[in-house]
C-alpha cells in the first residue's frame, strides 16, 4: 500500500496559513525522502523547477513565491503517477487530458533523444543532388 500525498495546500491563497506551510514542509520532506542528496528541483513559481537548490531554500521559495499551480505529479521529485491523491483531480483540462491521452508527457521527448521507439526502416535518405554537377558544367557560363 502507498502512502497518499496530500495536496490541497497547493490551492491554497494564504500562504502564511498553517495548511500551506505544513504542505510546503511536508513537500521538502517527501522529496527529501524520495530523492536524498542536499539539492532538488524548485517547483515554485519563479524556479519551475528549472534550478536545483538546497532544499531549505525550496522551502522558503515556495513559502515566498508560492507553488507553480501546473506542477500536480511530482514526478521531479520522485513521485509516480500511481501515487497521486484523487483528492484534487485536476477536471476540465483540455490540453492535460489531451497530452495525457496522445502520450506527449516527457517521457516521450526522453525517448525520442535517447532514440528508442525510432525505426531506421522509416527513415528516408535525404535528397542530395548530383554531386559531380559542378564539374560537368565547368566551361559553362551560368546566365
Amino acid at each position: 500500500m502507498s502512502e497518499q500525498i496530500q495536496k490541497a495546500w497547493m490551492d491554497e491563497k494564504d500562504r502564511r496559513s498553517t495548511l500551506y506551510e505544513d504542505g510546503a514542509r511536508d513537500f521538502v520532506s517527501f522529496a527529501k525522502t524520495k530523492l536524498g542528496g542536499s539539492t532538488c528541483p524548485c517547483p515554485c513559481k519563479n524556479c519551475r523547477n528549472r534550478f536545483r537548490l538546497e532544499y531549505d531554500v525550496v522551502e522558503d521559495h515556495l513559502n515566498l513565491n508560492g507553488i507553480d499551480l501546473s506542477y500536480r505529479v511530482w514526478v521531479l521529485h520522485g513521485e509516480r503517477r500511481s501515487q497521486t491523491s484523487m483528492e484534487h483531480p485536476v477536471v476540465g483540462n483540455m490540453e492535460e487530458k489531451n497530452i495525457e491521452e496522445d502520450g506527449l508527457g516527457i517521457e516521450n521527448f526522453v525517448d525520442a533523444y535517447m532514440g528508442h521507439g525510432i525505426e531506421t526502416g522509416d527513415i528516408e535518405p535525404p535528397f542530395v543532388p548530383e554531386p559531380d554537377l559542378g564539374k560537368s558544367l565547368g566551361g559553362l557560363e551560368i546566365v
